[in-house]
């Protein structure tokens, strides 16, 4: 196991997923923390585990599918931890940028291990 960094971040997401009848759906939601694993975002639709979904950003673009690990209530809103279905890459521009913007505003919240 590796150990992860995780930011603390603040941007507008969109997450896509077809529901069990086979429809596209897509909500937007708020990144609030992401590592190379993974991420929480905060958005007012409940999900159920195991959901597979695509995260993008206007901001950043296509950040990769992800698992849907947890989704608990809190307030008027739902906070969901997503694990990216493969690690954030430096060699992927995409992420690489992502990674640098929040590397430049941000220091790490604390050492996870994953």
């Amino acid at each position: 196991m590796t150990r992860q960094e995780r930011y603390k971040v603040d941007f507008p997401v969109f997450l896509a997923w077809q529901d069990k009848q086979g429809l596209a759906r897509r909500v937007t939601g708020r990144c609030t923390d992401l590592s190379g694993s993974g991420a929480h975002v905060e958005t007012k639709d409940q999900f159920a585990p195991q959901t597979q979904v695509l995260m993008t950003s206007e901001s950043f673009g296509r950040m990769g599918h992800a698992t849907v690990r947890y989704c608990r209530r809190d307030g008027m809103k739902y906070k969901v931890g997503l694990s990216f279905t493969s690690m954030l890459q430096l060699s992927d521009p995409v992420r690489k940028k992502i990674v640098e913007q929040v590397l430049q505003k941000v220091k790490p919240l604390e050492k996870d291990v994953s």
